[in-house]
């Protein structure tokens, strides 16, 4: 994990020192509210589990005009119900498509969880949707973000334990150590600078 962040640091410090009003910087707190869980052990939905996750990412995009940035990012989201670790490292995009107001944004992030499997779930995530910045200063302000998440867990190796009861041998699976797709609609709250 700490050569992720090292990579990221020097990237950071690479293009700073090249392109000083070029680089951009985001930080986000993303509430993912869960829809539907989809895997061979079963189809979820709301109704079912009362899922949802929190969200931790930072990113660094470079602007390569007034309407398009793009970067890379280190995330760290917690999900619940089922409960499971992710480490995303992502490429994330923004584009500004009114030329009046370049505060408003769509954005695009596609990632992979990354880590050691007995605490993060591998998987592959991408978030989409708009956002709007309220600048507060000439390079400082807030986003707000509103989107859809899919992520498509890879889960780990099959956790199965047998249950003896009367009736005969029951079987559990872990459901977080299943391959599945989990769908969510995003909100965030960040800083960019």
């Amino acid at each position: 994990m700490k050569k992720y962040f090292f990579t990221l640091l020097v990237l950071c410090l690479a293009l700073q020192v090249n392109a000083q009003k070029k680089i951009k910087y985001d930080v986000d707190l993303t509430y993912f509210y869960g829809l539907s869980i989809n895997s061979d052990f079963g189809n979820f939905g709301r109704s079912d589990y009362k899922m949802n996750a929190l969200g931790l990412r930072a990113s660094v995009r470079y602007q390569f005009s007034e309407a398009i940035s793009a970067g890379l990012g280190l995330g760290l989201d917690g999900y619940h119900n089922p409960d499971y670790n992710t480490f995303p490292v992502f490429i994330t995009a923004q584009y500004a498509p009114l030329s009046d107001n370049r505060n408003a944004f769509l954005f695009a992030d596609l990632g992979r969880g990354f880590g050691d499997t007995t605490h993060f779930n591998h998987g592959t995530t991408l978030n989409l949707g708009a956002g709007y910045k309220l600048m507060t200063g000439k390079n400082f302000g807030l986003t707000f973000r509103l989107g859809y998440n899919v992520r498509w867990a890879d889960g780990k190796s099959k956790s199965e334990i047998l249950n003896e009861t009367k009736e005969g041998d029951v079987l559990f699976v872990r459901f977080d150590e299943l391959k599945h797709t989990r769908h969510s609609i995003i909100t965030s709250i960040g800083i960019t600078f």
